[in-house]
């Protein structure tokens, strides 16, 4: 059974490592630019009680795709994960797709679309453990290497967006 095991393990490595020949360049860029702690003030949101929020990523062992978690900050203390997160390139859908699952047993997945250099798109769609499901969407900006600006929407029927919060994001170097 151990032998069976193992290889398995080297088989799904070679198979994975073989896909990664396929994810674009600027995706594998992007995300080791990305890993590490970035933290939001969150003081505009005062009816949380939550004073910041971090999320914290880590690359893959790979380093094709990053693992990440959102958790609340208040008087230097975690206090516990809200989300927890995987961003990959799907390359059968030619997408990067973000999977999302919250404290509560929220599902949300959708696609990043990059509009350009610095700024990009996401769309989830939102399932709670009851089964109602909701669209939302974020707008992400870049001005620089270690800030990134999110707002997040609520997007109706419709395809009319409405906003919900905006974050400014400072990675901790």
């Amino acid at each position: 059974m151990k032998y069976q095991f193992i290889v398995f393990m080297i088989f799904g490595f070679i198979l994975t490592a073989k896909g990664q020949e396929t994810i674009p360049e600027r995706f594998i860029t992007e995300i080791k630019a990305q890993e590490g702690t970035w933290i939001a003030d969150n003081s505009k949101y005062s009816e949380d009680g939550i004073e910041r929020f971090a999320i914290e990523w880590t690359l893959s062992p790979l380093k094709n795709s990053l693992y990440g978690r959102l958790y609340g900050i208040n008087d230097n203390i975690e206090i516990g994960t809200f989300w927890t997160f995987h961003k990959y390139f799907d390359t059968s859908k030619n997408k990067v797709v973000l999977m999302q699952i919250g404290y509560n047993g929220s599902l949300g997945i959708g696609t990043i679309e990059y509009k350009n250099n610095n700024e990009s798109i996401l769309t989830q769609t939102f399932t709670d453990p009851q089964g109602n499901s909701r669209l939302e969407g974020h707008k992400m900006t870049y001005p620089n290497d270690t800030t990134e600006i999110g707002s997040s929407y609520s997007i109706n029927k419709s395809g009319g967006w409405t906003l919900k919060r905006t974050y400014t994001w400072k990675k901790s170097l």
